[in-house]
């Protein structure tokens, strides 16, 4: 195989991402990947940050397509090198977040003979990836070029979850031989005609509907809780508070699940000091909640438990694409489609009239402003820079379009503990995917 054809062969695989909708591409170097480093550096539609650790490039590019939505990528040479994806890949699996690994490897004359920088990479992450394609050698003929060509459109397509899951890493290993250097006479790519791949509608099933509804007439004291969510994955808004204010049932937002600081405060009852009633028992007194209807992944979990471990008699419903269960084991319904569609086609079956829930919204939401004017109160007693006033410091100081990044384990409890809605209106990044609290501010700075 010539320096040429090798050129070609990555140049087409540059325009094939481009094409599929791939923006950016973290490269970190090495001399195997030089082929495909310099033919993606070389495509104008492809935005290109240079890495040198490979564990922050791959975390640098999940943060850009946690923020986006669209498919990202990380390029790193063959070896051990495509394993410090690892971590970033398992967050972006558990986050539903859409990643392409794309890990140079030696040719296949190259394997199984103790060759440096050689190790069996084709599904190097395993369950934790939505697959592996190997592209092989490079091969000059046009009908390869294209086969390329659409092997690596359908990868991006898996990656945006196009097989009935919802999106994650995939990982492209792709074999190079030397002459590694890229040669400037190379023939040009080939026009492939690569196809449309779109993931395909979650919506819920009639029966779960007519489940849902049933669930929410036949009872009086529900909270409709919103768990961690991107922003171009979080629950409609306006959606969201048409049927809350049909319901009466008052909204948990935490921090992360974009809602909190969204641009405009949700139009109905919020209980955004939930960990404190909780503390307190104040939210007992008024009647324990007999219905929690969660939608995202799981809540961020508080000092004072979850919302299911403390109401055990509540009725949880999960809705959520991604929904297997609950951490609490408990669900009595789940419905694994999005919010909106299920938000309405529940308002079609609720119908109009003041909802069951109503007193104990109308209560809860009077609550949750006493117990928000008690923290203000208590905060301007203290005369010590505590934890408390400095996340509530950031938040009150941060400039127009800004991004606001939480770290797992105690910051993004304390904005939820410390921060009501009002504070900001920003997006939020987080990581509560996997929990972990690698990687984020290689995270962050992708974003």
């Amino acid at each position: 195989m010539s320096a040429a054809a090798q050129t070609t062969w990555c140049r087409q695989i540059a325009d094939a991402l481009a094409r599929s909708g791939v923006e950016m591409v973290a490269i970190s170097p090495g001399s195997r990947s030089a082929p495909l480093a310099l033919a993606l550096i070389e495509e104008s539609r492809l935005t290109t940050e240079v890495i040198v650790d490979e564990r922050a490039a791959a975390f640098f590019a999940l943060g850009a397509a946690r923020e986006t939505g669209k498919p990202a990528a990380a390029v790193c040479t063959s070896g051990s090198a495509g394993a410090h994806y690892h971590p970033a890949v398992i967050e972006a699996e558990r986050a539903g977040i859409p990643l392409l690994l794309l890990t140079a490897d030696r040719p296949p004359e190259r394997h199984h003979r103790q060759a440096p920088q050689t190790t069996e990479q084709v599904g190097f992450y395993g369950a934790h990836c939505r697959g592996s394609f190997d592209l092989g050698p490079a091969e000059a003929a046009a009908r390869m070029l294209t086969a390329t060509a659409r092997t690596v459109a359908l990868a991006v397509g898996r990656a945006r979850g196009t097989r009935g899951s919802t999106p994650g890493p995939v990982q492209i290993n792709l074999r190079l031989r030397k002459p590694l250097e890229p040669d400037p006479q190379a023939p040009p790519i080939v026009e492939a005609s690569l196809p449309t791949v779109h993931r395909p509608d979650s919506v819920p099933a009639a029966a779960s509907l007519e489940a849902l509804t049933e669930i929410c007439r036949s009872r009086s004291r529900g909270l409709i809780i919103a768990g961690p969510a991107h922003p171009w994955t979080a629950v409609d808004p306006t959606v969201l508070a048409r049927f809350a204010r049909r319901t009466g049932m008052p909204v948990v937002a935490e921090a992360a699940s974009q809602l909190r600081f969204a641009p405009r405060p949700l139009a109905c009852h919020r209980c955004e000091s939930w960990e404190w009633l909780l503390r307190c028992d104040r939210l007992k007194d008024l009647g324990p909640p007999d219905l929690l209807l969660h939608f995202g992944p799981p809540s961020t979990p508080s000092g004072a438990g979850t919302l299911s471990e403390a109401f055990p008699d509540a009725t949880l419903a999960v809705v959520h694409p991604g929904a297997e269960g609950d951490p609490a084991d408990r669900s009595a319904l789940i419905v694994p489609a999005e919010a909106k569609p299920t938000l309405e086609g529940l308002l079609e079956r609720i119908g109009d009239g003041p909802g069951s829930h109503e007193d104990w919204g109308r209560r809860i939401g009077a609550l949750d402003t006493a117990a928000w004017l008690e923290i203000e109160s208590a905060l301007a007693r203290e005369s010590d820079f505590i934890e408390a006033i400095a996340v509530r410091t950031v938040l009150e100081n941060l400039p127009g379009g800004a991004l606001l990044a939480l770290a797992n384990s105690l910051p993004i409890r304390e904005v939820d503990l410390f921060c009501p809605g009002a504070m900001a209106r920003v997006p939020v990044l987080h990581q509560r995917g996997a929990h972990g609290i690698d990687g984020m501010v290689a995270g962050a700075a992708g974003a």
